[in-house]
């Protein structure tokens, strides 16, 4: 009797059904019913007729697997002696027994695998190899007594993990964002920005103190695959190690609720600050444009965008004043390898926008299109002893991100020099200004450049500073602000855990940073003309001479 397409068709469904109800695993299910269909050719092939094909099919069926439970029991790696570990096992009964201690002994090859590396490696001595309790302890380098305190520990906690209930969710690991303030050496910081298990580590460790099993359990990682990991965070003081041997993240991670509260601060209470600053601007842009920098012709609502940057200033005079009011004087912590610098871990952008409510709009809003990578500044030196230095807000409005090489400012320096004298560009100097109006910032009107942005000499800036200092005086004072700035320090203090040392409490109590906000809130207010495309490459820049 042959096995031909229609039979294998006909049971395919029952074959299928018993492989999967046996595994509960559906690539071994298909394997089984693999060697089942195999099996079951072979085996009517040798068959002139086979009555109540069902129940012969059943009959193989089962033939199969215990030949597969047989097969994982001859494979099985026992080589740790488990039943010393575990105390004495019964020999099983019935396959379904025998399944269940094979289940039981992988279980309890992935526990040992989570212990700390002093425990596994007394364990894995005095089972595995054989080894008395004074060589280990040798090895080791620890007493005989810790040995034997460690071999206690161990099997007390593995029978305790093997006997508790397999029903805790699996770890979804996270990915953080990494940044900085202050400045690093090449090394581990860098290697964090990258390193999933490291940033896994620190997220773990934020609110409570864990042991290296801990974290191994958590995230499903053997623990030596963890401790190079922990031996590269302890050393650089991103981790310290608590009381019973535990670690614990030494830096605030700025998790989503923690980010959430921040921003409905300052949507809630920056508006007012807003409107100042913008008050400001515009009754000192008559006077601004008569001093004549280089930039004045521009549109008033362009420089506008531009001249609020150096309104920015004000918020430092508040966070000076809220320093020597409070005395919260702090620095960027000296790390071990002589660097110094904060370490900003915190949820993504992404993540925090995702837990937005959806009747939250504007704050979404703002999540998704306000943000910013910061205020970045640059500076190069030029001949005649005359630096040149940049300002600009690098706000997602503008694509995020916007460096001014010193190359670049170099450029600017020398266009100056070119409009003032009246003169034309040479050859090479036509080829940098012409990168120069790729991005934007100048350009080219009969063989001459022009300026798209304000580039001032140091009296001007001077002159600038002036002039709007006196318009601030009459709308935004220091003494208005200061409540603002102390509120925001005492609504977010209480979302962070008590271990963060003093000295970050005081940089996080000194954040509130309402600067990137001001343009966002401006702009959806109208009170700043949204830019077309060509020129958001040029906003919110401002290029100064320093004799």
């Amino acid at each position: 009797m042959e096995l031909t397409s229609e039979l294998a068709r006909a049971y395919s469904r029952q074959i299928y059904g018993y492989a999967y109800s046996k595994t509960r695993n559906v690539r071994e299910a298909e394997d089984l019913s693999q060697e089942i269909l195999l099996t079951l050719c072979q085996c009517l092939r040798r068959e002139q007729t086979a009555e109540r094909m069902e129940a012969y099919v059943g009959r193989v069926c089962r033939f199969c697997w215990m030949n597969a439970l047989r097969r994982r029991q001859r494979d099985a790696d026992h080589t740790l002696h488990s039943e010393e570990i575990l105390g004495s096992l019964e020999a099983p009964d019935c396959p379904e027994e025998e399944l269940a201690r094979d289940e039981t002994y992988r279980r309890l090859r992935r526990e040992i695998a989570y212990l700390g590396k002093t425990r596994r490696e007394a364990l894995t001595a005095f089972y595995y190899d054989r080894l008395p309790g004074g060589e280990i302890a040798r090895r080791l380098g620890v007493p005989h007594a810790t040995v034997r305190w460690h071999l206690r520990q161990a099997k007390q906690e593995l029978k305790e993990r093997l006997m508790m209930e397999e029903n805790r969710k699996p770890y979804i690991p996270v990915r953080l964002r990494i940044g900085h303030s202050g400045y690093y050496n090449n090394g581990t910081y860098q290697t964090l920005q990258s390193d999933l298990l490291m940033q896994n580590i620190l997220w773990l460790t934020r609110t409570e103190a864990k042991t290296i099993e801990d974290l191994a359990r958590e995230l499903s990682v053997a623990a030596v695959y963890l401790e190079d990991k922990v031996a590269a965070l302890l050393k650089m003081e991103y981790l310290s190690r608590t009381g019973g041997g535990k670690l614990r993240c030494n830096s605030f991670v700025q998790d989503v609720p923690y980010q959430l509260a921040c921003q409905r601060f300052r949507l809630e209470h920056t508006p007012p600050i807003a409107d100042k600053l913008h008050e400001t601007v515009r009754a000192a842009l008559p006077q601004l444009r008569a001093i004549g920098f280089l930039g004045s012709d521009l549109d008033p609502a362009e420089l506008a965008w531009h001249f609020l940057l150096l309104m920015m200033d004000v918020f430092g005079e508040v966070d000076e004043e809220m320093i020597r009011h409070r005395h919260w004087e702090h620095g960027s912590p000296l790390r071990p390898d002589g660097s110094r610098h904060w370490l900003g871990l915190g949820s993504r952008a992404e993540d925090v926008i995702a837990a937005i409510p959806p009747e939250e709009t504007a704050l979404r809003d703002f999540c998704e299109t306000g943000g910013a990578a910061g205020i970045s500044t640059n500076e190069t030196d030029a001949d005649a002893g005359i630096r040149v230095h940049s300002l600009t807000a690098n706000l997602n409005l503008f694509g995020g991100g916007r460096a001014i090489t010193g190359r670049q400012l170099q450029t600017f320096r020398r266009a100056s020099e070119l409009i003032r004298a009246g003169e034309s560009p040479n050859d090479f100097e036509k080829l940098a200004i012409a990168e120069a109006a790729k991005e934007g910032w100048i350009e080219v009107e009969g063989g001459r450049p022009r300026f798209l942005i304000p580039y001032l000499t140091a009296a001007e800036l001077a002159a600038c500073k002036e002039i709007l200092a006196r318009q601030a005086a009459e709308r935004l004072r220091t003494e208005d602000l200061l409540p603002v700035f102390l509120r925001y320090a005492d609504e977010t203090e209480r979302l962070v855990p008590p271990h963060i040392s003093e000295n970050e409490r005081r940089h996080l109590r000194t954040s509130y940073d309402p600067q990137l906000m001001v343009f966002w809130l401006l702009r959806r207010a109208g009170q700043l003309t949204t830019p077309t495309p060509e020129r958001k490459k040029r906003l919110c820049i401002l290029v100064w001479e320093v004799a």
